[in-house]
């Protein structure tokens, strides 16, 4: 190499040094001159989500710091309003304990459920009609939650609906779904989960379809039968999807609030309470808008933590 190539390279990596050595203002001005066109083209998503969505959530965490009912912020308090909410308010465990529950009832068979739907529509008697299977397994989930519980309130119907018409044809007594703390809770799970199941079970077979159909021929020719061919191959395959249908279920279920409010507004007493019903009680009937923007942050840091959990589980399962 001449020493005229040697003293370019020099002062190339020279350049370069000094260059990252500039202020980070100058360096994001010069970043920005050079794509703004770029980013003035995704300007409107960050603009709407700023004012609707980070604005929002800020403002949420200074109001639950104040005890306000109208306009304005009120008295700041600190954390007395957390305080309150997790050590002497009655409502919160109960509501808490539901949402508990709630997870129990709805993820897991929500996930398990359309994993086995999706399992069972890719088979190649499925195949044929798998527009037609589609179709029904997404009909109930662009529904309007509000026509659901309409129908469902009258399929409860102690005396005349659907499901007690059916037990009483077996021979059973008929049971007052949305009426009693016993079963009102699991009214609701089960409208959730015929609402929504179709969705995962929608997400797990497009999983499904893009697992190489060589690596069941090959476990068929090891002589696995259809039932190892899914603990072995199947399940540890599709465990990132499953995790995803866990996270997003768990999501759902802490933010639900149109199904249990419209068949049972939370009730008999609390048995059906959701943190949602609860915070819009507390903001909208009792107007404590400070505390409903603590148990709205509250509601956040759950769902934020039994998300983690899922993952961390599931990395660990991984790793093992």
């Amino acid at each position: 190499m001449s020493a005229n190539a040697v003293s370019n390279v020099i002062e190339t990596k020279d350049k370069k040094i000094d260059r990252s050595s500039e202020p980070f203002i100058r360096r994001a001005l010069k970043w920005l001159k050079k794509y703004k066109t770029a980013y003035i083209f995704i300007s409107p998503f960050f603009i709407l989500y700023a004012i609707f969505g980070l604005y929002p959530a800020i403002y949420s965490i200074i109001i639950s710091l104040h005890i306000g009912r109208g306009r304005g912020l009120g008295k700041f308090v600190g954390l007395s309003n957390y305080i309150h909410l997790w050590f002497h308010d009655p409502v919160f465990p109960v509501t808490l304990i539901n949402m508990g529950v709630y997870l129990l009832y709805i993820v897991v068979p929500m996930t398990f459920l359309g994993l086995l739907l999706a399992v069972m529509m890719n088979t190649k008697q499925a195949r044929r009609l798998s527009g037609f299977y589609r179709t029904m397994m997404i009909l109930p989930y662009v529904l309007a939650p509000t026509v659901i519980s309409v129908v469902f309130v009258q399929i409860y119907d102690p005396t005349f609906g659907w499901v007690n018409l059916l037990l009483g044809a077996i021979g059973l007594p008929h049971i007052d779904w949305i009426g009693t703390e016993q079963w009102s809770l699991i009214a609701v799970s089960l409208v959730l989960i015929w609402q929504y199941v179709g969705y995962n079970t929608l997400i797990a077979l497009a999983a499904l379809t893009g697992i190489p159909p060589e690596i069941y021929d090959a476990a068929r020719v090891d002589g696995c039968n259809a039932f190892q061919e899914f603990g072995l191959i199947t399940l540890p395959l599709m465990r990132p999807i499953l995790l995803f249908m866990a996270v997003m279920t768990t999501i759902g279920v802490f933010n639900m609030f149109a199904q249990p409010w419209l068949l049972t507004h939370g009730g008999p007493g609390y048995s059906s309470n959701t943190l949602i019903i609860y915070l819009y009680r507390t903001a909208f009937e009792d107007m404590q808008f400070g505390y409903a923007a603590a148990i709205g942050v509250t509601i956040f840091i759950l769902t934020a933590l039994f998300s983690f959990l899922q993952i961390t589980l599931n990395r660990g399962f991984s790793s093992n």
